[in-house]
């Protein structure tokens, strides 16, 4: 197999490559949008699970975005060998022109392939670096909380040292806060360790209070070309129950965040696309970085930025990955996204009181999550989606990850007064019920 480069040609249509699982691929319909408004054909790298699950139902569906779809690759995260096979299959029907990944798993080979075909990517070390929560703390060490790497084989010594009595405990291979655990002392750490893997390496790292953010830059040419910043609302288990943009912050911590990631982004050579990264503030001021990514910020970020920026956020990752030269706007509104979190039991209903202005959209059902349009600056504020991410019936558990939680809603308005006013009144009219 050789791919001899990047290479186009007039004769095939110009397609894009996307990579990505866990329905992913279904959360940003204005990607394909913009995928369809510049002629390019979607190519689709995804686990091999998927082609026993809905996506081909989806994909043959000519009203549904993923129709758009012209073929998929199922591999396994790490079968770069046979990704790169696929990808040299179509090159013989398909002009090639660009690509990414949109979630965490297939960044790595993604940015391989990139690499090899000549087109823009954050670049080999960022995408190593950004895969790694251990490599994180070594090549970021002066931004990092304090951090102990327990292999395996390390455990039982690590807890006999009884060397850290409190802070935090994560696996270095998961993501969406899966696995993340606070701990008081070392009898609280025995305790959560029997329950990873047992080939599982594990960070203890030191548990930083404040305020929790994240911080998206669009990079091109190893230039950070726009930055904003995120607030973040956790609750139980760190996971995520809300997001609001821009952040509410006191100018000087939006300042030292917005330099801290430009340093980050250079000390790793970051070189062209979205990275996605997450800090704490303590209340001293200091900014502490938690993890950075090279892919799309998950929930309805994207769609945040959307509504706040009046611009597609997507289509300017594209232009990136194109090797177009991009701008982004400043947000001219605010935008927030609220997980409503009910009791555990079995989802018994969901339903709204009084007359919001929407339904509620199944993801299940409607296997894409549906499009959060630009707005006007000056559009009153708006209830702009219900999502619910499960079904009646299905089991509703505590939240240890974010495949936990049930359901969200998107709001926007011309100030934060208004959007905060509208927030409270969609939550108050939601009504999610478990038996």
């Amino acid at each position: 197999m050789t791919l001899n480069g990047a290479h186009s040609d007039a004769q095939h249509p110009e397609a894009f490559l996307l990579y990505g699982s866990n329905k992913v691929l279904t959360r940003y319909p204005e990607l394909y949008q913009a995928l369809r408004e510049r002629g390019l054909k979607p190519l689709v790298i995804t686990e091999p699970v998927e082609r026993a699950g809905r996506l081909p139902e989806f994909i043959g569906d000519t009203s549904h975005p993923l129709s758009d779809i012209a073929a998929v690759g199922y591999h396994e995260r790490g079968d770069l060998d046979g990704i790169l096979d696929t990808v040299a299959s179509w090159r013989a029907e398909y002009s090639i022109v660009g690509g990414f990944s949109i979630g965490e798993y297939f960044v790595g080979p993604s940015i391989v392939v990139n690499d090899y075909l000549g087109f823009p990517s954050p670049g080999l070390r960022a995408g190593q670096v950004c895969r790694n929560k251990h490599l994180q703390r070594l090549y970021l060490e002066e931004f990092s909380p304090n951090s102990r790497m327990i292999a395996p084989d390390q455990r039982e010594d690590f807890l006999a040292s009884r060397e850290v009595q409190s802070g935090i405990v994560k696996p270095v291979g998961r993501n969406s806060s899966s696995g993340v655990y606070p701990f008081s002392s070392v009898e609280e750490l025995r305790e959560q360790i029997q329950t990873y893997q047992e080939d599982e390496i594990l960070l203890i790292e030191q548990h930083v209070s404040g305020n929790e953010v994240s911080v998206e830059s669009l990079v091109q040419g190893g230039e950070v070309i726009f930055t904003g910043v995120t607030q973040k609302f956790v609750g139980e288990g760190f996971v995520e129950i809300g997001h609001e943009f821009p952040a509410d912050l006191p100018e000087a911590q939006t300042r030292a965040l917005v330099e801290t990631n430009k340093e980050i982004l250079h000390r790793l050579a970051f070189q062209d696309g979205i990275s996605h990264a997450e800090y704490k503030i303590d209340p001293s001021g200091k900014v502490y970085l938690i993890e950075i990514a090279a892919r799309f910020p998950g929930d309805s970020i994207m769609g945040l930025y959307n509504l706040a920026t009046g611009e597609s956020l997507a289509t300017a990752i594209v232009d990136i990955a194109l090797g177009r030269t991009v701008t982004y706007p400043t947000p001219a509104r605010f935008a927030k996204q609220v997980f409503v979190v009910p009791p555990p039991g079995i989802l018994s209903e969901v339903s709204t009181t009084g007359d919001l202005g929407t339904e509620v959209s199944w993801s299940d059902k409607t296997w894409m999550w549906p499009l959060l349009i630009e707005a006007d600056a000056d559009t009153p504020a708006t209830l702009r989606v219900i999502m619910c991410d499960k079904s009646v019936g299905d089991t509703v558990t505590s939240l240890e990850s974010s495949a936990d939680r049930v359901l969200s809603f998107v709001v926007d308005a011309p100030t934060r007064h208004d959007l905060l006013d509208i927030a409270k009144s969609v939550e108050a009219s939601v009504v999610v019920k478990t038996v």
